[in-house]
C-alpha cells in the first residue's frame, strides 16, 4: 500500500504539489503585489478595501522572502537543479511556516490597536488579516502530505528505476527495457566461480531455487552457479533466478556482472522491492550514492512496509553526507520496525555527530535492548559514557 492515495503520485512514483500547496506559496508573497493593487486603486481615484489597506506596508514584503524561496524551489524542483534549490525544498515547511508567523507578527505590531479594540470600524478587517494566516499555519504543521512533500527531492531517474515505472503506469513498454537474447546468453556463459560443472535440476522450478539456496548456505558456489544457470536457460525470463545469480555474483566479487544481472530481474520484475534495494546497496558500496539513494527510494515506494529499505535510504543518504535527510529515513525504519537494532545504532551516531548526546544515547540503549550483542552500539554508548564522566570529573 501506498502512503498517500495514488492520485497524489505522478508518473515516476513522485508526491505531485497539490493545488493547495501552490495556493499557500503564492499568498505567501501576497505583500508586494498587494502594495500594487493598492497603488492602482488608489490611482484611479477610489478607495481601496480596508482588508486591502491594513496589509499595504512595504515593511511587510521582508516577511514574504522565506515563502518567494519556497516559491522558486517549487518552479525548479527537479534532479538537476542547484545543492542550494535543494536546501531550500527539504527546509520548505519550515520556510512557509516562517513566513506566515512572521507576516502574522508584523501584522499584529503594525495594527495592534485596531486588532486590540472591537469598537474599531477596521476590528473586522483586521481579524480577516489574521485568520488565513492561522488556517495556513494550521494546514503545513498539520498535512502529513505537505510533511512527506518536502522530505523527498528527486533524484536522477536511472535506467533501472524508468523501468520499474513502467509498472506504475508508464505506456513505454516494459520488454524495451529488458537485455536481449544474445546478452543474455552471454551473462549465462560469463563465469562467476570459475570451476564450472554440469549438474541436472529438477523440472519444478521453486525446487531448483530452494536447492540452489541450500548450496549457497553451504559454501558450494559452483553447484548454486549452475543450478542458476540452467533454470535460466530453460526460463530466460525468470526474474528471480537473475536476482539470486546477481548476488552470488556480488559475493564472488564480480560486482560489474551482479550490476548487469539485478538490473535484468528489475527489467523483467519491475514491481518486486527486494531487486532494487539490493542493487541500491551494491551501488553504494560502489560509491555511486546518486544511484543508491534512487533506488533506495524506490524500494521504499515499491513496499511502503519494508524497513529495509528506509535502513538502505538512510545509509546512502550518510554516505552523501545529507545527515537531515538520513536521519528522517532512520526514523521511518523504526516506525516500521521499532526492534531494528541496526537502525537504532545508525540512528545513534547520526544524532551524536549533529551534538545530540541524549538522543544518541537512547537510540544506542534502544539497540542494545534489542539485540544485547551489539559491540558496535555498545561501543558507541561506552564513548559517550565516558566523554560524560571526563568532563564531571574536569
Amino acid at each position: 500500500m501506498l502512503k498517500h492515495d495514488a492520485r497524489c503520485y505522478d508518473d515516476d512514483m513522485r508526491l505531485k504539489i497539490p493545488f493547495l500547496l501552490w495556493l499557500v506559496t503564492i499568498y505567501g508573497i501576497r505583500h508586494g503585489p498587494f502594495i500594487a493593487m493598492t497603488a492602482n486603486v488608489i490611482s484611479l481615484g477610489l478607495t481601496p478595501y480596508s482588508w486591502l489597506e491594513l496589509q499595504t506596508n512595504y515593511y511587510l514584503i521582508a516577511c514574504d522572502v522565506p515563502a518567494l524561496l519556497v516559491l522558486i524551489a517549487i518552479i525548479y524542483r527537479a534532479p538537476e537543479s542547484w545543492k542550494l534549490v535543494r536546501w531550500i525544498w527539504l527546509h520548505g515547511r519550515s520556510l512557509l511556516v516562517c513566513a506566515f508567523v512572521l507576516g502574522m507578527t508584523g501584522f499584529i505590531y503594525l495594527h495592534l490597536n485596531t486588532i486590540a479594540n472591537p469598537a474599531n470600524p477596521d476590528f473586522i478587517a483586521a481579524l480577516g488579516g489574521l485568520l488565513p494566516d492561522i488556517f495556513v499555519i494550521v494546514y503545513l504543521l498539520s498535512s502529513r502530505l505537505v510533511k512527506d512533500i518536502f522530505c523527498e527531492f528527486p533524484e536522477n531517474t536511472s535506467e533501472i528505476e524508468a523501468a520499474a515505472q513502467l509498472k506504475a503506469g508508464n505506456s513505454i513498454r516494459l520488454h524495451e527495457l529488458a537485455l536481449n537474447q544474445a546478452r543474455r546468453m552471454e551473462l549465462l556463459h560469463t563465469p562467476i566461480v570459475e570451476n564450472m560443472i554440469a549438474v541436472q535440476v529438477a523440472q519444478d522450478t521453486n525446487e531448483v531455487m530452494r536447492a540452489a539456496a541450500q548450496c549457497e548456505a553451504a559454501g558450494k558456489m559452483a553447484h548454486a552457479q549452475a543450478m542458476y544457470r540452467e533454470l535460466l536457460k530453460r526460463t530466460p525470463d525468470f526474474a528471480p533466478a537473475w536476482h539470486s545469480l546477481g548476488l552470488l555474483a556480488f559475493h564472488a566479487g564480480k560486482v560489474d556482472l551482479a550490476v548487469l544481472m539485478l538490473r535484468e530481474a528489475i527489467a523483467l520484475d519491475a514491481t518486486a522491492a527486494l531487486y532494487p534495494r539490493n542493487l541500491g546497496e551494491i551501488y553504494r558500496r560502489m560509491g555511486k550514492l546518486s544511484e543508491a539513494v534512487s533506488l533506495a527510494r524506490l524500494a521504499g515506494n515499491l513496499n511502503p512496509q519494508d524497513a529495509d529499505a528506509r535502513l538502505n535510504l538512510g545509509l546512502a543518504l550518510t554516505d552523501a553526507h545529507r545527515l537531515k535527510e538520513a536521519i528522517a529515513s532512520y526514523r521511518e525504519a523504526l516506525k516500521l520496525n521499532p526492534q531494528h537494532a541496526s537502525c537504532w545504532n545508525n540512528l545513534g551516531v547520526l544524532l551524536q555527530s549533529t551534538g545530540d548526546r541524549e538522543g544518541a544515547m537512547h537510540a544506542y540503549y534502544q539497540a542494545i535492548q534489542f539485540s544485547p550483542d551489539n559491540m558496535e552500539a555498545q561501543k558507541n554508548l561506552q564513548k559517550i559514557l565516558g566523554s560524560q564522566a571526563a568532563q564531571h570529573a574536569g
